[in-house]
């Protein structure tokens, strides 16, 4: 009731006067992995927690956008039950408003999702690019406010209750399925991230130190993460390729993370993408996962 409540908010009597451009979208992202000790799993979302979804998008006249997504599966163990991938109202660029992911960072270590109200503004000095978000998830889950400024260069700072307890974040160290659920994460996150292109290499790294934790088991804990991405030079002939390879490290008991992908684009509505991950010189995951767009 309370999310079809949010909804009706967010389609004012205005926009039904309004010629609408619908705008209806799948993006399928299958994965099967096997684990250390021989287990396997086969799941409707990838090893960064991205879920499956079908959604609409419409186009209102005035520049503003409703965004509706579902999920085809939920993950175990997570802070965010809610079958609804994500839910808004937007004027792109300035304001957003309903259920989203919050932006934090370079968004390779904290990606909670969360009703949120986020602003788009710049800072009156030097014009430096600041995204603002409230965020109120309900008891035992993300609620505070987040913020990140900067460009290539960031500042980020998270204060609050209850973050960092989903699944889609914190997967550099660890599985979806393994994030704590509701009633657990953390008050405080601060973090810097850094973004540089150079020819076809993108090199990304970000840190982010994990504070007030919401029970015993929230240990304080300090992750770091580089991750360098390659494009292939494409030919007429050869299909367009990605290669990633990265390393987290937590800091406070000095456990290294490492993983390797490739993406192939097989047509422009599907790409194969298989991967590796290890830690402690050991083979924890290997996998691949599909994406797959209309």
């Amino acid at each position: 009731m309370k999310r079809a409540a949010l909804l009706m908010v967010l389609i004012p009597g205005t926009v039904l006067a309004q010629s609408l451009d619908p705008v209806f979208y799948v993006e399928m992202r299958p994965t099967a992995t096997q684990h250390r000790g021989g287990v396997s799993h086969f799941h409707w979302y990838d090893r960064d927690g991205r879920m499956s979804v079908v959604g609409l998008r419409l186009n209102l006249q005035n520049g503003n956008q409703i965004h509706v997504s579902q999920r085809l599966e939920k993950v175990d163990n997570t802070g965010d039950t809610d079958s609804l991938d994500e839910y808004t109202l937007e004027r792109r660029g300035e304001w957003k408003l309903g259920k989203q992911y919050l932006t934090f960072g370079a968004g390779g270590i904290l990606r909670d999702s969360a009703p949120a109200l986020t602003l788009q503004t710049r800072l009156v000095f030097d014009e430096v690019p600041a995204t603002i978000a409230l965020a109120e998830s309900g008891a035992g889950r993300a609620r505070g406010f987040v913020a990140r400024v900067g460009r290539n260069l960031g500042l980020s700072v998270a204060v609050g209750e209850y973050f960092a307890n989903q699944p889609t974040s914190l997967t550099v160290i660890r599985p979806p399925d393994a994030a704590p659920g509701r009633d657990r994460g953390y008050g405080l996150v601060w973090g810097l991230d850094a973004r540089h292109q150079l020819g076809e290499v993108a090199l990304t790294g970000e840190v982010a130190s994990f504070r007030q934790g919401q029970t015993a088991e929230d240990k304080d804990q300090t992750v770091s993460d580089l991750k360098l991405v390659w494009r292939a030079p494409k030919s007429t002939r050869s299909a367009e390729v990605l290669v990633l390879v990265g390393w987290a490290r937590t800091w406070e008991n000095g456990r290294d993370f490492y993983r390797a992908s490739a993406e192939v684009q097989v047509d422009r509505h599907f790409v194969v993408i298989p991967f590796m991950r290890f830690s402690d010189h050991t083979v924890e995951q290997i996998g691949v996962s599909g994406r797959i767009r209309f």
